[in-house]
């Protein structure tokens, strides 16, 4: 790779451990002072996560077209509304926005903002739970 141009390395340091990462980048070194080439490395650190809030009575079951809103406060996520660790979400969000849950498994689509925020829940049933990742928009429609 270096032989065909490679100028920059990223290390992704959402995944793996110190040690992986200090071997990589001595590998790294090593080869770049063996081309004889500079080289940038680049540690790419994971953001805040965004969590939902408590499930008192464990994972929710979304159905199909289901609607469901996010309030503000840290009250218990019910079927019927979803707290979150991020205070300014439903701030953020406008008619249009998707919201992503799980990792993206879960899409909501905002449907309206008010005093709080309605989405629409995913063209299939699945079920969230307490703590699980929170993907909100950057000022996009998706």
């Amino acid at each position: 790779m270096f032989a065909a141009g490679l100028d920059v390395c990223r290390l992704n340091f959402s995944h793996g451990d110190l040690d992986g990462h200090a071997h990589a980048l001595e590998l790294v070194r090593s080869v770049a002072a063996e081309c004889g080439q500079p080289i940038c490395v680049v540690g790419d650190l994971c953001g805040p996560k965004i969590r939902l809030g408590r499930f008192s009575a464990g994972p929710v079951q979304l159905q199909v077209g289901q609607v469901i809103r996010f309030v503000r406060g840290t009250g218990e996520c019910t079927g019927q509304q979803l707290t979150s660790s991020y205070p300014a979400l439903v701030d953020e969000v406008a008619e249009g926005h998707r919201i992503l849950i799980d990792d993206g498994r879960v899409r909501l689509t905002v449907r309206e903002r008010q005093a709080d925020a309605s989405a629409r829940s995913p063209a299939q049933s699945t079920a969230i739970r307490a703590s699980t990742c929170l993907i909100r928009p950057c000022h996009c429609r998706l």
